[in-house]
């Protein structure tokens, strides 16, 4: 079935730089394309976004190796020990996915839900028609992620969760707007790029990036430019999604 998921718009148009107030317009993660190769994820903020500076996703170990009661195929909805509190839909869009047998494997979208206290019986909504398609015992194990695109902040000088974009626009915190994910983008970078090298999100300096000089650094584009100077803006050509 061919869906509208993707959109596609002309970039006079500078829907990126758009700012909304909720997702009710589009869904937390939906793509935004130009016919130039940009390439856009809708994204709610954790935090005021800075314009150029380099953003990661929250981080959700807390929600690993979650206990579940017994479910069936067909079911809809799973019940699992939380291990912390969550308002309303905050895992709404996000993944709830099986790391243990049975059902090893299966990922599903997670759908609204109530809000989450520190304890056994809470419940899992699937999202649309999703149901299970294996049966859960309380031998599997599951986890419970929040969607990359939600509660965005400035990439940590240890990152603790992926590098989700670059941020096109100044979005309050709780407000919702355009992350920057593929093609060239003006970023923030704390060391002088070189043309044509690896650009990376940098263990240096929070929200910047650098010319890569590690292996455990997250490649995310290649240097469009070679830089005057540390600590400028330059254009990089974004490889993240």
């Amino acid at each position: 079935m061919s869906l509208p998921n993707t959109i596609h718009a002309a970039s006079a148009l500078a829907v990126h730089k758009t700012l909304y107030t909720s997702e009710s317009e589009f869904k937390v993660g939906q793509k935004l394309e130009y016919a130039d190769g940009r390439r856009f994820r809708f994204a709610l903020a954790g935090e005021l976004l800075v314009l150029a500076e380099i953003l990661q996703g929250v981080d959700s170990t807390a929600e690993n190796n979650l206990t579940p009661v017994a479910a069936n195929i067909g079911d809809t909805t799973l019940s699992v020990t939380i291990g912390n509190v969550a308002v309303a839909d905050y895992f709404k869009g996000g993944y709830v996915y099986v790391d243990t047998d049975p059902a090893v494997g299966e990922t599903y979208k997670v759908g609204s839900h109530l809000a989450y206290t520190a304890a056994s019986g809470q419940i899992i909504n699937l999202a649309g028609d999703e149901t299970l398609l294996q049966n859960i015992t309380t031998t599997s194990r599951v986890s419970l992620v929040r969607n990359p695109w939600s509660g965005l902040i400035s990439l940590a000088t240890t990152p603790t969760a992926w590098v989700a974009g670059v941020a096109v626009s100044a979005v309050l915190s709780a407000g919702w707007g355009w992350v920057q994910t593929g093609g060239p983008a003006a970023v923030m970078c704390g060391t002088q790029t070189a043309e044509g090298a690896s650009f990376a999100a940098s263990d240096d300096t929070a929200g910047t990036g650098g010319t890569a000089n590690a292996d455990s650094e997250f490649i995310i584009g290649s240097c469009m430019v070679t830089g005057p100077a540390a600590d400028r803006v330059e254009l990089v050509f974004l490889t993240i999604d």
